[in-house]
């Protein structure tokens, strides 16, 4: 419809789709409002930049991607996708459609996955597509066996072919589908497809997961579980043609997500540590100056870890320069659930610790916030993940939140509820599903700091010292992993410290018979071998690993083990 209309009109009407062939709207993005071009065109471009100070600040700009095809095709077996319950997709479509027309009401530009993806360059979208698109044979045909067409037919030059041959509907949902076509044999010899698998990305539907938006700019995060992997590339793609430009990337194998970022001012922003966002990206965060912030506060989860409280957006929400909702299960020091607060302050051209443990309840009181309590069955109900337009004016998906934010004092704002369980069923709400730009720079803004900066690589060794011990005698809980010299890596993995410790290591398959007896499989021993680079160490050189509840330590044996030293204090 959009091609049918005047080359001077300066609106588009587009329906709304809930179709599956071919041609239809593979993401059922579009809303059944008038559709500016304004909104069509590149945001960004040479001497722009967009980022974000706080989430008070007014929003300009918000990408967002629509439940569509490969969220149907992952609702097959909804916890397997990582949604939270069966849900109706016309219904998701629908509580979005409002979603868009509630920004758009607002003053926001909003950019559709699926839209960007459509007018994206196309041998972009060709090599995106060429990535996601698989053939293989069956386990059933010997590949000696194989006819020469058949084993054509799994070549790079084959699918070539058909990439090619394809319009920007059908590349579109080769991104977000990832196909796996598995051929074999008739008894003629024949070649036929027996069948075609698909690894939906059925999440993209929460864009605030595959990247943060800093005061520095746009980083690009990388996700801690396989089902949304293949998400950063398309989100790559789509700020790559709204002329976002990366002002940096999470290197594997650290992990960090969106939905544990929150930014509150030129001063301080908060960045959760725990299921999905790993400490180390973090630190890698702060070594390479991408916050931009004076202060830094990572919240860490040690003690829950749950699937429902996965990112900081889900129990704690900024509505105002002065006014946040918590969870009340962790306010307070006595609470099994609280949350620990480490600080980072920059200062002499570097991020240093400033202080650590700092109960979060506390800590943000004394910046000033008012914190309006929130229940636990509140919070799975999405109380919390509201999202702030900036100015205080909330878009909420409970009514139990606009009774709160209503009733409170010092909150002086406009809350507007919305129906959205056709999203939540997916297991988010509006912060999850928007990704915001707030702010429109010339340039990446420099980090605030009260002392004159030093040479930066002096600065970064001096925040991040390493690790030293007095003695050799190994830890008395140990196990030895012989480590070989590393394999060559990507340019976005990244050489480990020389302590490395990582939290719930069971999620690494280890297996422990008992507390002095560490046991690795072939799938851990693999992965910390890729998670290591040994930084000049003879092929001969091993590990030695120190566990402490859920917490592994990895020590090289070129340092000296102090016995007096305990593995938290190591940790720390």
């Amino acid at each position: 419809q959009a091609h049918k209309e005047p080359r001077d009109s300066t609106q588009t009407r587009v329906r709304s789709l809930v179709t599956m062939s071919t041609n239809s709207d593979v993401f059922l993005t579009n809303t059944s409002k008038e559709v500016s071009v304004h909104d069509a065109q590149a945001v960004g471009g040479p001497g722009v930049h967009w980022a974000q100070e706080s989430e008070n600040e007014a929003a300009q700009v918000a990408v967002l991607c629509a439940p569509g095809v490969p969220s149907f095709v992952a609702s097959l077996h909804p916890h397997g996708a990582l949604f939270e319950r069966p849900f109706n997709l016309s219904e998701a479509c629908a509580h979005h459609a409002g979603f868009v027309d509630a920004l758009r009401e607002r003053g926001v530009r909003v950019h559709l996955v699926g839209d960007v993806l459509r007018r994206s360059a196309l041998p972009q979208l060709r090599r995106l597509a060429s990535a996601r698109l698989h053939y293989r044979l069956s386990e059933d045909l010997d590949p000696l066996r194989a006819s020469v067409h058949t084993l054509r037919s799994c070549s790079a030059q084959y699918k070539r072919q058909i990439v090619q041959a394809m319009d920007r509907d059908q590349l579109c949902q080769t991104v977000m589908l990832s196909p796996t076509v598995t051929l074999g044999e008739t008894p003629s010899g024949e070649t036929c497809s027996i069948s075609t698998q698909f690894d939906p990305l059925g999440n993209t539907v929460f864009t605030r997961d595959q990247q943060i938006v800093t005061r520095k700019g746009l980083v690009m995060g990388r996700m801690a579980l396989p089902q949304r992997c293949g998400e950063i590339s398309v989100m790559e793609l789509v700020f790559k043609e709204l002329g976002i430009v990366p002002v940096g990337a999470i290197p594997a194998p650290f992990t960090l997500e969106g939905g544990d970022f929150l930014p509150a001012g030129p001063d301080l922003c908060f960045l959760g540590v725990g299921v999905r966002t790993s400490l180390h990206a973090a630190l890698y965060m702060l070594r390479q100056d991408l916050f931009g912030t004076r202060r830094v506060a990572l919240v860490s989860d040690y003690f829950e870890r749950r699937q429902d409280r996965m990112h900081l957006d889900t129990v704690f929400n900024i509505a105002s320069d002065r006014v946040c909702l918590m969870m009340d299960s962790m306010i307070g020091e006595d609470k099994l659930h609280r949350r620990l607060v480490t600080e980072y302050v920059y200062e002499n051209g570097a991020y240093r610790l400033n202080r650590r443990d700092v109960e979060f309840a506390q800590y943000v009181r004394d910046e000033g916030y008012t914190i309006v309590p929130v229940t636990e069955d509140e919070q799975l109900e999405y109380v919390i993940n509201f999202l702030n337009l900036g100015e205080n004016r909330i878009i909420c998906v409970h009514p139990r939140t606009k009774e709160l934010l209503e009733t409170c004092e010092q909150f002086d704002g406009e809350v507007t509820y919305i129906p959205f369980t056709g999203i939540t069923n997916m297991y988010g709400a509006v912060h999850c599903s928007s990704q915001v730009f707030r702010t429109k720079l010339a340039a990446p803004p420099l980090t605030p700091s009260t002392v004159p900066s030093c040479k930066q690589s002096d600065a970064v060794e001096e925040a991040f010292p390493r690790a030293s011990f007095k003695t050799s005698a190994p830890p008395p809980t140990s196990a030895i992993l012989d480590d070989s010299p590393s394999s060559s890596q990507s340019d976005r993995t990244a050489e480990s410290s020389d302590l490395l410790a990582i939290p719930n290591f069971s999620a690494l398959s280890m297996l422990s018979s008992s507390p002095h007896d560490l046991q690795l499989n072939h799938a851990a021993n693999v992965h910390l071998r890729s998670l290591l680079k040994t930084r000049a160490q003879s092929p001969s050189s091993v590990l030695h690993l120190q566990t402490t509840n859920r917490v592994l330590m990895i020590v090289p044996t070129c340092f000296e083990w102090n016995s007096d030293t305990s593995s938290d204090n190591l940790f720390q």
